[in-house]
C-alpha cells in the first residue's frame, strides 16, 4: 500500500514538473479568458513570455502577428530558452508575462513574481494560497505566497489588479499592469 502511495507521488510530481509534464487546460482557460475581458483587442506586434511554458499550449491561444517566447528549466521544444526561474529570472522586458502553475515550485515565489511584475506591463499568473505540508510534499511545491504575501508584492510593484478569480477554493489567478512599464523587446 505504502509502495503503491509512493508510487502516485512520483507520478503526479513527474506530471507537474518532470519529463511527463501534462497540461492544465481549465487553468489555462480561464487564466486568457480573463487577459481577454481586460485587453480584448488584436493589436498586432503583442510579445507573451510564457514562464514555465511545459508544453506551450498558451501558444494555441495566441491571435496571428503575437510574438511567443516560451521559458522552462528544460528544453521542450527547439525554441524553449532554458532558464531555471529557481535560481535566475529572464532578463529583459517582455509586454505580457504568463506564470501559471510556476510559483509554488520556486523557493522564494515573491522574488519571481516581483521581477515578472517589474519587466511586463501585463503579468498573467496563479498562485495557490492554501497550504497544506502533505500536499506540498506530493506535488513537489517548494515556496508558498499567502494571499497577504501576493498582495505585499503587488503593493511593492506598484501595479494594478484589473482581473482576479478564485481558483479551487485555495487559489487565484490574476491579470495585473504595470502603468510604468516600458517594453523593451524580447528577453534573454
Amino acid at each position: 500500500m505504502i509502495h503503491s502511495w509512493l508510487k502516485r507521488v512520483q507520478d503526479t510530481r513527474q506530471r507537474n514538473k518532470g519529463s511527463d509534464i501534462g497540461a492544465w487546460p481549465a487553468r489555462l482557460q480561464t487564466a486568457w479568458a480573463l487577459f481577454r475581458q481586460v485587453l480584448p483587442e488584436d493589436k498586432p506586434d503583442r510579445e507573451v513570455a510564457d514562464f514555465g511554458c511545459g508544453r506551450q499550449q498558451l501558444k494555441t491561444l495566441l491571435p496571428a502577428g503575437w510574438s511567443y517566447v516560451p521559458y522552462d528549466w528544460t528544453p521542450r521544444s527547439p525554441d524553449t530558452r532554458v532558464c531555471d526561474l529557481a535560481v535566475a529570472a529572464p532578463t529583459g522586458a517582455h509586454e505580457i508575462i504568463f506564470m501559471l502553475g510556476v510559483l509554488e515550485y520556486m523557493p522564494d515565489p515573491a522574488r519571481l513574481l516581483s521581477h515578472a511584475l517589474n519587466q511586463a506591463r501585463w503579468t498573467v499568473f496563479s498562485c495557490f494560497c492554501g497550504w497544506s505540508p502533505l500536499r506540498a510534499w506530493k506535488q513537489g511545491w517548494r515556496g508558498r505566497l499567502s494571499r497577504r504575501a501576493v498582495e505585499r508584492v503587488l503593493k511593492g510593484a506598484n501595479v494594478q489588479v484589473r482581473a482576479y478569480q478564485d481558483w479551487r477554493g485555495d487559489g487565484g489567478l490574476w491579470v495585473c499592469e504595470n502603468l510604468d512599464h516600458q517594453t523593451g523587446g524580447q528577453g534573454t
